[in-house]
């Protein structure tokens, strides 16, 4: 008797996808890095653009950039 051959499926999750997508572009990354020096306090962990750059791969992920009003549930 053969087996058959286990099929998993996994999801792909849009955070890793809209990252790289974002590092592809180079536009927010290395544009921002470009323009704008980061502060004395900093320190090397992230740059300007890598933080603006996760701040963004957050917001689109959530779908929903707009604070929510209190008369709309």
């Amino acid at each position: 008797m053969s087996e058959h051959p286990s099929i998993s499926i996994e999801r792909i999750d849009g955070v890793p996808l809209i990252w790289a997508h974002l590092q592809a572009m180079g536009i927010i990354i290395e544009e921002i890095d470009a323009h704008f020096d980061t502060h004395g306090n900093w320190d090397d962990a992230l740059t300007l653009g890598e933080t603006i750059g996760v701040w963004m791969t957050s917001m689109l992920s959530d779908a929903w950039s707009r604070p929510r009003l209190p008369w709309r549930r």
